[in-house]
């Protein structure tokens, strides 16, 4: 089995699923991991995970796209790769045609809502329209993390039968759930961990945070993250008209997230659009409550309304305000909602996810 994702070197939430994949399918099969380029992941990769790099060195993709092409479809027939499962849409268009005329079976994993997402030139939307032609139709198989993604767009937009499409969620990290400290309820600091960039809606969190600190000046909101600069530099230039200097902080990236959560009070999402947040998996597993916009897909599989967290109107920045001083000022409310957060919490584990992975594998 071959998994390919362009670039591991980012500290994404695919990323980290490609990489957790691959390590537990190698307890069962032959696994390589292919990037497009030579590059450090991001993530720790298992020393019995094989590791491919089609180029060198990192270039152009309009430049090296027939190199990329024939590099992995040799890789391919060499190694008698049987199945390449396509983590994101950065990958397919290579995948796709240099499996055509193989024995390999590509099987297309959507990252994130695509469906939801817009784009303001014809370029984009003609390649966009191409990369769904090639999902459509060479796909084997298309891995989906929400059952609103399977429905909404796959069944009713693009008309795929039932058959092809699969929902399989990504899974929690046993580490996340080892060693859990009691909840702190006295912490007075708010968490959001994701690049600085649009898809995160940070002027949506801003808006927000003028409401909160407005009334709780004593509290924090820490933003782990790093992201394209004129974008950040955008966000810090709003924090600085907003006067937030004191109450948002950005950290920056940081080498071990998982030990950050328990540090923290309660978690925020802002996003536009997710597929599934790996970030509101770990918040959960970490035991904090959850206040997030209730976008299209990804919150409402995870956050239990009323019972772990708070899902919100899509960017109704005034009702996520008051949800989260709703928080801030009745503690015992945080500890009810940290005491709820693992009821649902089995349908994410690892071995009910991989035993899903597994059950496709064996099937095709």
């Amino acid at each position: 089995i071959a998994i390919i994702k362009n670039d591991l070197s980012i500290s994404g939430g695919g990323e980290r699923v490609c990489v957790n994949l691959a390590n537990e399918l190698a307890k069962f099969y032959n696994v390589t991991l292919i990037n497009f380029y030579r590059n450090s992941s991001a993530y720790s990769i298992n020393t019995n995970v094989n590791i491919f790099y089609l180029l060198e060195e990192k270039n152009r993709r309009y430049k090296s796209f027939y190199k990329y092409v024939l590099n992995l479809r040799r890789y391919l027939k060499d190694n008698n790769i049987r199945l390449i499962l396509v983590i994101g849409r950065n990958s397919i268009l290579e995948s796709a045609i240099a499996a055509l005329g193989t024995s390999t079976k590509v099987i297309f994993c959507e990252h994130v809502p695509i469906g939801m997402l817009s784009y303001d030139n014809f370029k984009m939307k003609f390649i966009n329209y191409i990369v769904q032609k090639f999902i459509n139709n060479l796909a084997y198989k298309i891995v989906l993390l929400t059952q609103k993604d399977r429905d909404n767009f796959y069944i009713n937009k693009q008309h795929i039968k039932k058959k092809k499409l699969i929902n399989i969620y990504n899974f929690i990290d046993k580490k996340l759930i080892k060693k859990l400290k009691r909840y702190c309820v006295e912490n007075k600091k708010i968490l959001t961990v994701g690049r600085i960039d649009y898809q995160k809606g940070y002027e949506y969190l801003i808006e927000v945070a003028k409401l909160v600190f407005a009334k709780h000046p004593d509290w924090q909101w820490h933003i782990y993250g790093d992201g394209e600069t004129e974008y950040k530099n955008k966000i810090i230039n709003l924090i600085k008209q907003n006067n937030l200097q004191n109450n948002i902080v950005l950290q920056g990236n940081h080498s071990d997230i998982y030990d950050l959560y328990q540090n923290y009070s309660f978690y925020v999402m802002t996003s536009r659009y997710e597929g599934l947040p790996m970030v509101l998996l770990e918040a959960k597993a970490k035991k904090l409550p959850i206040v997030s916009f209730d976008i299209n897909s990804g919150p409402s599989d995870i956050v239990r309304d009323g019972i772990d967290g708070y899902l919100i109107k899509p960017f109704d920045c005034n009702a996520m305000a008051d949800r989260i001083c709703e928080l801030i000022e009745k503690p015992e409310l945080r500890q009810k909602f940290s005491d709820n957060a693992h009821g649902n919490i089995y349908k994410f584990s690892k071995e009910e996810i991989i035993k899903q992975w597994c059950d496709l594998i064996e099937n095709i």
